[in-house]
């Protein structure tokens, strides 16, 4: 199966975020066959994942913002052969800059 990661650029999303864009584009591609997997840290109860039942989750740890982006390459560079492809919403260029660095990199901006 195709594995897309979609990334917050937030550290942490909020519940109600689930349900914007940053999260249900990434989440569209699952009716396409892809395995969608969103990398957030945890600040709160995410309720609303219920109505993304096709959503997996890895959480990662919660980080200072200035440490976000790095940690980001790391999982990628981690997961890097069982990715197709990576949503990176809302990322300021720098941040961007340090994410195009992998291979098989979608970038959505």
């Amino acid at each position: 199966m195709k594995t897309l990661v979609a990334l917050c650029p937030y550290v942490a999303y909020r519940n109600e975020q689930l349900l914007k864009d940053c999260v249900l584009i990434p989440y569209s591609f699952t009716n396409l066959g892809y395995q969608v997997k969103l990398v957030t840290a945890k600040k709160e109860e995410l309720t609303y994942l219920k109505y993304l039942p096709k959503l997996e989750v890895d959480y990662a740890p919660l980080l200072p913002r200035e440490q976000w982006a790095d940690y980001l390459v790391d999982y990628l560079k981690i997961i890097k052969a069982k990715l197709t492809g990576s949503f990176a919403l809302g990322f300021i260029p720098t941040m961007g800059r340090r994410l195009t660095i992998l291979n098989n990199t979608l970038m959505v901006r």
